[in-house]
């Protein structure tokens, strides 16, 4: 089991002040970089990504090795940097205390798990979910609460693959918060494979958000 490290918060947060502005810089020129530009720099755009997250997964890990830095530039400006436990609600009040020994930095947004976003859609091996395409059917029973994806495509194809999307689909419109504690199971299948009586049971994925209370704790 991997356990906490034994740094403090103000270690991590004296390492990024110090290197603050080497990671700033390599974000901002990761956000400045074109989809259309020559592969290589494409390439190297990568490579920076990647040095950037493994230095500060590192850096985090001297304080939790069970917490990941996932992040990039938001619209109005501001680097967002995510402090994700990938679900492990056992390491949420890990996070916490580390977002809360956050400085205050002009250039930065410090943000304590992923958080929910219910435009665009979701991709894996080259099988996309649109969130305009996706229904669902919510069941709660016993104090347990399961949530039924209903898409157009052949889920059967590769059950595993559409699995892990529709788990993706649950924590992007819930966030990393509420869909580690709040959900139970999460199923997906294909429209033809459903009681046609629950058909009109169907909402948008859209809806989820509203059948779920939305604060984070204190």
């Amino acid at each position: 089991m991997t356990k906490p490290g034994t740094a403090s918060p103000d270690v991590f947060w004296t390492w990024f002040e110090t290197a603050e502005p080497d990671i700033r810089a390599g974000f901002e020129t990761l956000s400045s970089l074109s989809i259309k530009a020559p592969q290589v720099e494409l390439d190297q755009g990568i490579e920076t990504a990647n040095v950037l997250m493994t230095k500060l997964a590192k850096a985090m890990h001297t304080f939790d090795k069970r917490i990941h830095p996932f992040g990039g530039m938001a619209p109005d400006g501001v680097i967002e940097l995510v402090f994700t436990a990938e679900a492990d609600t056992a390491v949420f009040p890990r996070v916490f205390s580390l977002v809360a020994a956050a400085p205050k930095l002009p250039a930065w947004r410090f943000v304590p798990l992923k958080q929910a976003h219910n435009t665009g859609g979701v991709q894996a091996n080259g099988i996309t979910l649109d969130f305009g395409d996706v229904e669902y059917l919510l069941a709660r029973e016993d104090g347990e609460t399961d949530i039924l994806l209903v898409v157009d495509q052949d889920v059967t194809a590769d059950l595993e693959l559409f699995d892990f999307l529709a788990h993706l689909v649950i924590e992007a419109h819930l966030g990393e918060y509420g869909y580690a504690t709040h959900v139970d199971t999460i199923a997906i299948t294909n429209r033809h494979d459903i009681d046609p009586d629950w058909l009109d049971d169907l909402k948008s994925i859209s809806a989820l958000t509203s059948e779920f209370p939305q604060e984070l704790p204190n």
